[in-house]
Parts: structure tokens; C-alpha cells; sequence
């Protein structure tokens, strides 16, 4: 799943590291894991199309922090360090990919959220998630 590794910051005993997804040769996508100390759930944070993870770094520190959750946020293609063109499709077959390697490396997946477009994802990908447990 990880291409590359870069830690980005400590804050609240969480850890915020970033990673790289390979699609294909050309595709990677970027996401980024907010890893506590101790882990009790793991989530899925989808961000809105024109955000970037500094807008939400503070809440997701907290939010890991106070329900020791690790959790991942994806961006989408085109979006930060992702490579490819963003396409409302390629969004929903990325995220299924990615979500089902989570799947794969955690055994579970205790919540998705999302946030303006990232909601459409979270709700549908949601959906998706229970058919994969």
C-alpha cells in the first residue's frame, strides 16, 4: 500500500504521517494517517474536493486523540501530492481500492466521515463497507 513514509508532526500524542497509494504507473494517490499512542477503532475522513489536510489537521488530531482512532484521509487525484486528473468516477473506484486494503491491513473499520463533496463518498463508501465486513 505505502510507496513512501513521511512523518509530518506529533500533537496530542497522535502521530500524522504521510503515504502513497499506487493506482497504476502513473497514479499514485496521497493519504495521510492520524496514529495514536494506543488504538481502540479505525476511521475513513473524506475531505471536500477544495481542502486540504491542514483544514482539518486540528479536529482529527483531537478526534483521534480523545477516541484513540486511527485514521485515514485520502486525497483525491490531482489534489496535493496525488498524481492523476480528478474525475467524480476515478473518486469512487480510488476510494473503494483504498478502502478495501484498509480493510485488509486493520481487520475492521469502525467509522467513515466526510466533509462537503466528501460526504457523498463517505455515505456511499459506507454503504460499501458493511457488504465487506
Amino acid at each position: 500500500m505505502n510507496t513512501e513514509n513521511e512523518s509530518i508532526i506529533e500533537k496530542e500524542n497522535v502521530k500524522l504521517n504521510r503515504y502513497f497509494y499506487l493506482i497504476d504507473d502513473t497514479i499514485s494517490i496521497e493519504y495521510f494517517v492520524f496514529q495514536p499512542e494506543k488504538t481502540n477503532k479505525v476511521g475513513l475522513f473524506y475531505m471536500g474536493n477544495s481542502s486540504n489536510i491542514f483544514d482539518f489537521a486540528d479536529n482529527l488530531f483531537r478526534l483521534s486523540s480523545q477516541t484513540k482512532s486511527k485514521i485515514y484521509v485520502i486525497n483525491y487525484r490531482g489534489y496535493g501530492k496525488s498524481k492523476g486528473t480528478p474525475s467524480f468516477s476515478t473518486q469512487f473506484s480510488d476510494n473503494s481500492l483504498i478502502t478495501k486494503e484498509i480493510i485488509q491491513k486493520q481487520n475492521k473499520l469502525d467509522f467513515v466521515i466526510g466533509f462537503s463533496l466528501g460526504s457523498v463518498f463517505a455515505s456511499t463508501q459506507q454503504q460499501k463497507t458493511k457488504r465487506m465486513l
